[in-house]
């Protein structure tokens, strides 16, 4: 699989992972403790994210240190794998209403990312190519994100 993995025990992220946690930050966080950033327009009359814009380029430890962290559970609601790629991904929800978030597995379990969104309501159905995730909120917004650059995750409204 060529998709950005690694970290180890030593990466927060992955020790989150492991107790269902995720930190509360919008976007792509990686496996070693790298992240991108992402903004997400949402819609003036119904809050619901139209728009994804703005990448940046962080570390948790940038986050951490210059805003503070904040951590929230994470629950899953559906998985996909895809035995011939050796890959899982699996959706679900975070500790709050609007919470939700996608992460890509090798067939071991071994974390590669994490989308987290604090906006994008959970995700309820998610299916898997070698090439890219599906995931569907449980207002009908599909997000799909390249398996190789998924913070150029793109939104697709009902």
């Amino acid at each position: 699989m060529a998709t950005r993995s690694g970290g180890g025990s030593d990466s927060r992220i992955v020790r989150g992972w492991t107790k269902r946690e995720c930190p509360i930050v919008n976007g792509i966080l990686y496996a070693d403790d790298s992240l991108v950033r992402l903004e997400i327009q949402l819609a003036s009359e119904t809050g619901c994210p139209v728009a994804i814009r703005g990448a940046t380029a962080a570390t948790l430890k940038d986050v951490e240190d210059n805003e503070g962290l904040r951590w929230t559970s994470i629950s899953e609601l559906c998985e996909a794998r895809a035995p011939a790629e050796d890959m899982i991904t699996v959706a679900g929800e975070g500790g709050f209403g609007e919470d939700g978030f996608v992460a890509l597995l090798n067939q071991s379990g071994d974390l590669s990312w994490i989308a987290f969104f604090d906006c994008s309501n959970p995700f309820v159905k998610v299916s898997l190519t070698e090439v890219e995730v599906r995931a569907t909120s449980n207002t009908g917004q599909v997000w799909t994100f390249p398996v190789l650059r998924p913070d150029t995750v793109t939104l697709t409204s009902p």
